[in-house]
């Protein structure tokens, strides 16, 4: 019947068809009479929806109709054709998401059991004299274990290692007072950290001794590990326990160098925000990066995905996919989907999102690592304090820039210890007390190597402390190690301005108040407060 109806005649009878029967009407229609008029595809392109859109992927004239710009147009706008259209696409990126790369955290119970008496011995050797000899011995054992942990681990990547600190006990030759581990011509001096009393997860000891250089000058790697803390009691030596908690684990935080430490420093100082990493003497765990190695899998896994996949999808068809698919974009280095960067109704992403995104796609080319992100957060919010619009500004927005995993994995980086998140949180509370502190007063910023952030409303004025962690010792129970300690949130001391410890009462060394509170305390009086 199609071949032999004309226009009018096909459009009346579809008034009376509906669902799959009037779009075989309409593709028998349009086949026999070669006839794909602007009113018939009006009428096909209002009764495409979610419900039939497989029946219309099945006509046998789809290709016609999908040259039309009207039928192009409306099937962005629905849901299921563009995941239909996006599958392989798709089913790519979470290949790219489920890589596989080796572990970076041990079971101490792991670890000790391959302690031989030698290893022992060692430990023994570098104790300091203290009248807490279990203390110190306890924390050599912690010591000797990050050294065994990041031979595996560098192992586990294919590399050849050789356990240079051993040879103390033998005397071949003095390679041992340079670094702990040769790996395939790299020297790495392996430097441990048990975690403190309210920071599981970070450094007890903030300092590490002063970068070395082996006689040749050659700059010698600084593997941070953390491990957790354990006490020996007297004459005890093996320990036995087991654990799946990350606090109770030896973990490998990544490698650096005074070369990439420098190179961080210049790149991401400005008037604005000054990132002071001189103090040689310590580094920190937010610079600290796994060997390029330890993303073979997931860089060739992306590698391939970008020469399969040269078109995103559309603005509208992404909205449509409904999944948080920027990261992995950023990740790639893609540009933003057509209609994503200037969205008047900033309905994806705000335009303080797509200001940090434009600014790290061009370094995502090549490949971010997880001090280059830190610092680039940290640079940007520096740089929205300074700014009274604000235009809708909120740290947390980072997130959905960089999170297409779990908040393990910004941007596919590993990061165990949730360094980047833990950031983010710590910028989004200070953010919220702006108006309280007066933050767009400040008009310089001085981020060190400790994670302390200081600013100065004036160059002539002192720095105040935003951001902190607690330096303070309980009696006891070892470094408070509280961070993070955030102006506006905590009190701040009024006799050396620092941020007072919430939970030791610790703000600085020497200070007045702490002397004062001393005093009183020993004569049983009321101790005074100062009012922040």
């Amino acid at each position: 019947m199609a071949k032999d109806i004309d226009e009018n005649t096909c459009i009346k009878l579809l008034d009376i068809y509906s669902g799959s029967d009037k779009l075989n009407l309409i593709d028998k229609y349009t086949i026999s009479n070669s006839n794909t008029s602007t009113k018939i595809i009006e009428i096909l392109k209002e009764n495409l929806n979610d419900s039939n859109i497989e029946e219309f992927l099945k006509l046998k004239n789809k290709d016609v109709f999908l040259k039309s710009q009207l039928i192009k147009n409306k099937l962005e706008t629905i849901p299921k054709y563009v995941k239909l259209k996006y599958k392989i696409f798709l089913d790519d990126i979470l290949k790219c998401q489920d890589y596989i790369h080796v572990d970076v955290s041990f079971d101490p119970n792991t670890i000790y059991n391959l302690f031989e008496d030698s290893d022992y011995t060692l430990a023994k050797k570098w104790i300091n004299q203290t009248n807490n000899i279990q203390f110190e011995y306890s924390k050599m054992i912690s010591a000797r274990g990050a050294e065994i942990a990041s031979n595996k681990f560098y192992k586990s990547l294919g590399f050849k290692v050789k356990d240079t600190a051993i040879t103390q006990l033998n005397n071949i030759d003095d390679s041992w007072k340079f670094y702990d581990l040769h790996v395939d011509g790299k020297n790495v001096d392996v430097k441990n950290s048990r975690g403190v009393l309210n920071e599981k997860l970070s450094y007890s000891e903030h300092c590490i001794p002063r970068f070395k250089e082996t006689r040749n000058g050659e700059n010698i790697f600084i593997l941070g590990v953390i491990s957790p803390y354990f006490k020996l009691e007297e004459n005890e030596e093996k320990l036995f326990y087991s654990t799946s908690s990350i606090e109770s684990m030896i973990t490998i935080l990544g490698e650096t160098s005074l070369s990439d430490i420098n190179q961080y420093s210049k790149r991401f100082s400005q008037k604005k925000l000054q990132v002071d990493l001189t103090r040689m003497n310590f580094t920190p765990d937010w610079i600290l990066e796994y060997p390029k190695k330890f993303y073979t899998e997931r860089d060739k896994r992306k590698s391939e995905f970008i020469k399969k996949h040269t078109k995103l999808p559309s603005a509208s068809e992404y909205k449509q996919i409904n999944q948080n698919l920027i990261p992995f974009f950023l990740s790639c280095g893609f540009d933003l989907p057509d209609g994503l960067n200037d969205d008047p109704f900033n309905i994806v992403l705000n335009k303080e999102q797509v200001n940090f995104y434009n600014r790290l796609k061009s370094q995502a080319k090549q490949s971010i690592t997880k001090p280059f992100l830190y610092l680039a957060i940290l640079k940007h919010f520096s740089e929205r304090l300074n700014n009274n619009l604000y235009t809708g500004y909120s740290p947390t927005d980072y997130k959905k820039l960089i999170y297409y995993e779990s908040e393990n994995y910004p941007l596919g980086i590993h990061d165990p210890t949730l360094i980047i998140k833990k950031l983010i949180d710590t910028l989004e509370t200070l953010w919220n007390q702006r108006n309280k502190i007066n933050l767009s007063s400040y008009i310089t910023f001085k981020y060190n190597q400790k994670g302390i952030l200081f600013a100065k409303s004036s160059m002539s004025s002192s720095w105040d402390t935003l951001l902190a962690y607690c330096g303070g010792f309980i009696q006891g129970k070892g470094s408070c190690g509280f961070k993070p300690l955030i102006k506006g949130k905590h009190n701040t001391c009024n006799y050396c301005n620092k941020i007072i410890c919430p939970k030791c009462n610790f703000c600085r060394k020497g200070c007045t108040r702490l002397k004062n509170q001393e005093h009183f305390k020993r004569y049983n009086e009321p101790i005074p407060y100062p009012k922040s």
